[in-house]
C-alpha cells in the first residue's frame, strides 16, 4: 500500500472511531477521505484499498453497505448525517471500522 492509501485509510479510520465512540457522523462519500482520493479522482474506486480487497466498488461487499441500507430502513437517513441511534447502528458501526483496520499492512516483525 502506498503512502498516499494508507494516510487515507488512517482518516477513514479515524472517522469510524468517532462514530463508534458516539462522536461522530457519516456523510457518505462527502466526508470520506478513500473516497476523495480514489471514488472522485480514480474513475470510481479502481484503487481504492477496499476495492482491491473486495472487488466491488462503492464499499459493495462491506460492512458500510449493511450500515448504510439500516439507516435507510430502520432511521429513514439515506445520506445525510448517520450516527449510532441504536444497538444495531452500535454493531454495524464496529464492523465497518473492523474491516478498514483489516485493510492496514501488517508490520513486519522486526528480529
Amino acid at each position: 500500500m502506498d503512502a498516499i492509501a494508507e494516510k487515507a485509510l488512517d482518516k477513514s479510520i479515524e472517522k469510524w472511531e468517532k462514530i463508534v465512540d458516539g462522536k461522530g457522523f457519516d456523510y457518505g462519500a462527502r466526508d470520506c477521505a478513500l473516497c476523495e482520493e480514489y471514488y472522485y479522482n480514480d474513475e470510481f474506486c479502481v484503487r481504492c484499498p477496499i476495492y482491491l480487497k473486495t472487488g466491488a466498488k462503492y464499499c459493495n461487499k462491506t460492512p458500510y453497505r449493511k450500515w448504510n441500507i439500516h439507516h435507510h430502513n430502520s432511521h429513514f437517513i439515506v445520506s445525510f448525517g448517520r450516527c449510532i441511534k441504536c444497538d444495531e447502528c452500535k454493531k454495524l458501526a464496529q464492523e465497518e471500522l473492523d474491516f478498514l483496520r483489516s485493510l492496514k499492512p501488517k508490520k513486519k516483525e522486526e528480529n
